[in-house]
């Protein structure tokens, strides 16, 4: 059979326009017969559909029991295994279903089309009367649990119609109770696996879940042929006392009906779900960013920041850092110093100093655009949007040690004015009481042959080439013999916060320093792991204590 690429029309992109897929209803070994048409996510302008979260899958098209027959609009449509096996489950055989899914609703060889709908996402999963999150394949115990929590939802929703004063939350556990700790041993344990299995299933490692999850009005957990509602699924594993790691605890407290009463209910500014997120895992790296827009309190607006696959990794790096630090994306009048991804999750005041210090260090090599971006920051130190003590000391401490305790006392009489006066060989900010003019103010000279070295060494470049995959890093170092202080380096730098305490508690050299002369500590702090930090603290006190005695 021949397949082919299936031929879009353009889509207007006008606000909340998307297509949607119509699957005509048919039997197991039919043709999936499908057709795309143009609608809106409110259900107000367009027809009710289903959202469906999944993982992509790898490169492979590989399917058992023939080629795979899935014709839009009459056209052989190649595509990956995963999506294929979901569409068969999700087609019923009397009925038509219409769905969005994203890898068939958008041309995804138009950047400018893709960036468009990426923007939309959050109010297409917003406005999906059901969002269907497909884990792929079953087996027969996981049939067996899906259909235990199937029936613990059923008894839980008949209990609320009788009045029940008890919460979502405590009815379930009860049904909970009734229906899985009574089984033997040998049966609770295959359940317990069979739980376990399904977590570990990539699904859960994928950032873009996080708000396809988050907007679900009303989720369903697919599996095979089985499935069972999400609102119920995200608390069984707390019930079994289940050991589940920090992304996939994060997608269950966002599952509908439980994320009341999660850290969904807090803050979440995109610095926040940057950090938080850092580990997710995602098909392109600026796809961790725009993954989190529309779940961010701050940067859900398209027109302040929106998803745009016609710039480099590196353009969406600095324009994120732009919004970060000043609330909106910079133009090109203004310049900032290149951003790694893994710069984006640490806190904003690092950044501010990394933006500052490398501006005053370069303003006599580009004058205009670096000294409208120096001047733009101060403004915003001066005004208290940022904290500007803890970004001054460490800058002080860097470039002018001396001045520290100046510098503190300034502090120590309220605010600061900041001021800055640039010349050809440099620049020099000036820290001045603001309340106490009899405070003599505090200069601080950059100038452009010292400054940018300084800054390296503050802000060093990602001391392993490939930050995606430090499982294989780690274990070629291991292969190679290095020493343990490298491999703790390593692990930190990873955020590997079990294994860092492991060697720890062997007795590595925690002071123990790369070719540059950076630590693990370092590591730690650039990375803001702070229970790796305080690991590495205490270890060195402990060890300095022994020393002395």
């Amino acid at each position: 059979m021949a397949t082919t690429t299936y031929p879009y029309s353009p889509l207007v992109l006008g606000p909340n326009s998307i297509r949607l897929l119509h699957i005509q209803k048919g039997w197991g070994p039919d043709d999936v017969v499908c057709q795309l048409f143009e609608s809106f996510p409110d259900q107000g302008r367009g027809p009710a559909y289903k959202a469906l979260s999944y993982t992509w899958g790898g490169l492979q098209h590989r399917f058992q029991g023939g080629e795979p027959r899935v014709l839009i609009d009459g056209y052989h449509i190649k595509m990956k295994e995963n999506l294929y096996t979901a569409l068969r489950q999700i087609r019923c055989h009397d009925r038509d279903v219409t769905l969005w899914v994203d890898a068939i609703c958008i041309n995804q060889e138009d950047k400018a089309e893709k960036g468009h709908q990426v923007s939309q996402m959050g109010n297409v999963y917003k406005g999906a009367e059901e969002v269907l999150i497909w884990l792929g394949l079953s087996n027969e115990d996981i049939d067996s649990l899906l259909k235990s929590i199937s029936c613990i939802d059923a008894k839980a929703i008949e209990a609320q119609a009788l009045s029940s004063t008890e919460d979502w939350r405590s009815l379930c556990r009860r049904f909970f109770d009734q229906r899985l700790l009574g089984l033997g041993p040998p049966t609770q344990s295959k359940t317990t696996q069979a739980l376990a299995n399904l977590l570990a299933r990539p699904w859960f490692t994928r950032v873009w879940v996080l708000q396809e999850v988050a907007n679900a009005r009303t989720a369903r957990i697919m599996c095979g042929s089985r499935s069972c509602p999400a609102r119920t699924f995200a608390l069984i594993p707390s019930f079994m006392g289940l050991d589940i790691n920090e992304h996939t605890r994060a997608v269950l407290d966002i599952m509908p009906r439980v994320r009341q009463n999660t850290w969904w209910s807090s803050k979440r500014y995109l610095q926040f779900l940057l950090n938080k997120f850092a580990k997710s895992q995602a098909c392109m790296p600026r796809d961790k960013i725009y993954a989190l827009l529309g779940m961010s309190e701050d940067a859900c607006d398209p027109k302040r920041f929106h998803p745009c696959y016609l710039k480099s990794n590196g353009e969406v790096f600095r324009d994120t850092a732009s919004f970060l630090l000043f609330g909106e994306i910079l133009d090109s009048s203004f310049s900032l110093p290149e951003f790694a991804l893994a710069d984006l999750s640490l806190p904003i005041i690092q950044l501010a100093e990394k933006t500052l210090s490398w501006a005053l260090g370069q303003s006599g090599l580009q004058p205009d655009s670096v000294r409208k971006t120096a001047e733009l920051l101060i403004r915003r130190l001066n005004e208290g949007q940022l904290k500007t003590a803890d970004m001054l000391l460490t800058l002080v401490e860097r470039h002018a040690p001396l001045q520290l305790d100046k510098v503190r006392d300034i502090f120590r009489q309220g605010q600061v004015e900041l001021g800055v006066n640039f010349e050809d060989t440099g620049a020099t900010l000036t820290i001045a009481s603001k309340h106490d003019s009899l405070i003599a103010p505090v200069s601080l000279a950059f100038s452009r042959e010292v400054s940018p070295s300084r800054d390296s060494r503050s802000m060093p470049p990602p001391p392993f080439k490939d930050d995606e995959n430090m499982l294989e890093t780690i274990t070629q170092l291991e292969q190679a013999g290095s020493s343990n202080e490298e491999l703790l380096r390593a692990h930190v730098w990873a955020g590997h916060t079990d294994i860092v305490r492991r060697y720890l508690g062997m007795g590595v050299d925690v002071d123990g320093a790369d070719s540059n002369g950076f630590t693990a500590l370092h590591f730690a702090s650039r990375r803001g792991y702070e229970e790796i930090v305080a690991l590495l603290l205490q270890k060195g006190a402990d060890v300095n204590r022994k020393a002395r005695f």
